[in-house]
């Protein structure tokens, strides 16, 4: 799940607009029904799946309740609060495989197309600067740093759609 999650806003039933106030409202309604001693008050024994259940209401809170967390989430989904929390695992192979596998046809595109630029940055560069630095092309020194402003300005632009 990605751009525009609203899983955990229909976990909590609340609408993706909703304040604090209604979401930390919905999440105690929510999480009453499934507590372990609410549910003893009842008669009801509680089963895995409910279990599972309150885990997920308490997650999304959690999430939803962090303005930042939720910022995050709106954008990225919950892949990206996981990310957030867990940088470490962004270098991991076996995710980043299974995310790629888990992905539409256009992430998987704007993740090709990333790694091209990137790359075609990378290479570049030194290309351009040793060949300005010895002579043999004419041009301007702006242009042999296109790529590293290029590169630069595409981490900075994945910062600021991180936030």
């Amino acid at each position: 799940n990605g751009e525009g999650s609203k899983e955990y806003y229909e976990t909590l039933g609340v609408e993706q607009n909703a304040t604090e106030a209604q979401i930390k409202k919905a999440w105690k309604k929510k999480s009453l029904e499934f507590h372990p001693d609410k549910l003893a008050q009842r008669g009801l024994t509680e089963t895995p799946e409910m279990r599972a259940t309150l885990l997920k209401i308490n997650r999304a809170y959690e999430v939803l309740s962090d303005r930042e967390k939720r910022g995050i989430y709106d954008t990225l989904g919950e892949r990206g609060v996981e990310f957030k929390e867990h940088p470490e695992r962004v270098m991991n192979p076996e995710v980043i495989a299974k995310m790629l596998q888990e992905a539409d046809s256009s992430a998987r595109c704007n993740v090709l197309i990333a790694v091209l630029i990137v790359t075609a940055a990378v290479l570049m560069w030194p290309i351009l600067f040793a060949l300005r630095a010895d002579g043999d092309i004419d041009c301007s020194w702006g242009i042999v740093w296109i790529p590293l402003w290029v590169f630069y300005s595409f981490g900075l632009m994945l910062s600021v759609t991180a936030v």
